[in-house]
């Protein structure tokens, strides 16, 4: 595939009314945030989670597989944002935004000569939220697996909302984006996963994506890395384990 022509993709661009300023949420704003889209139930599981998180991790990771010759819903984020792939330059700009979305120039360099491409969502010109998609089998590096693509099957990862961005409905907005090119392509399946502690991540990719798989991650203090428990066996998508992963489920 020409590199140059994946670059093309349809830009949702802000209208005259785009937000003048970032908007800036107080902790007992946040909380409230939280409560109204989760629940108390959710609120209190979350916070939980955290206080217990330096001795024992436990959770849930869904793997999701979008039908790309079926109907899409309708999503559009709540504020105006530009929807486009990145450029060369893009990389360059946002160099310190992607650090901390997690992703160092090291590893932004790795995925661009793989060939992936990264989605970017800006609001008055600045980023607030990346995903990326691939067309190699990916190393689900939360479970010490890989996942196999067949073909005409991309796989989607990655994907980061900045905190104080979060809410609006960026997240689906991209990915529901990110679909349309890639059936436009001739791609049949889109394949992503989540943490089930993900809230919101987990919320946005619910609509797009049914639920296929589940992995259970299981950490507790001492032990050099997870189990992963569900691994093994046959499912979709399907697993292969790498080279001297010695991963068992």
């Amino acid at each position: 595939m020409d590199r140059d022509a994946r670059r093309v993709v349809a830009i949702r661009r802000p209208s005259s009314t785009t937000a003048k300023r970032e908007p800036v949420k107080s902790f007992l704003t946040r909380a409230q945030g939280i409560l109204s889209r989760q629940g108390l139930g959710s609120f209190f599981s979350r916070a939980l989670r955290r206080t217990l998180r330096p001795v024992v991790r436990i959770d849930r990771l869904l793997f999701f597989i979008t039908d790309l010759s079926a109907a899409l819903p309708r999503i559009q984020a709540r504020i105006p944002v530009e929807i486009r792939t990145a450029t060369h330059e893009d990389f360059e700009t946002f160099a310190a935004t992607f650090e901390r979305m997690g992703v160092e120039s090291g590893e932004l360099q790795e995925r661009r000569d793989r060939g992936d491409i990264a989605f970017l969502a800006l609001v008055d010109g600045r980023l607030v939220h990346s995903q990326w998609i691939t067309f190699e089998a990916p190393l689900v590096s939360e479970i010490g697996v890989r996942l196999a693509l067949g073909p005409r099957e991309v796989c989607g990862y990655g994907a980061t909302t900045l905190p104080e961005w979060r809410g609006h409905a960026i997240h689906p907005a991209v990915s529901l984006t990110i679909r349309e090119y890639e059936r436009a392509r001739g791609y049949v399946r889109h394949i992503n996963w989540v943490w089930k502690s993900n809230f919101e991540g987990a919320r946005g990719t619910e609509k797009l994506g049914i639920p296929a798989r589940t992995v259970w991650s299981v950490w507790v203090l001492g032990m050099s890395r997870p189990l992963a428990i569900g691994v093994a066996g046959n499912g979709s998508p399907e697993f292969v384990s790498p080279r001297g992963s010695g991963q068992e489920a």
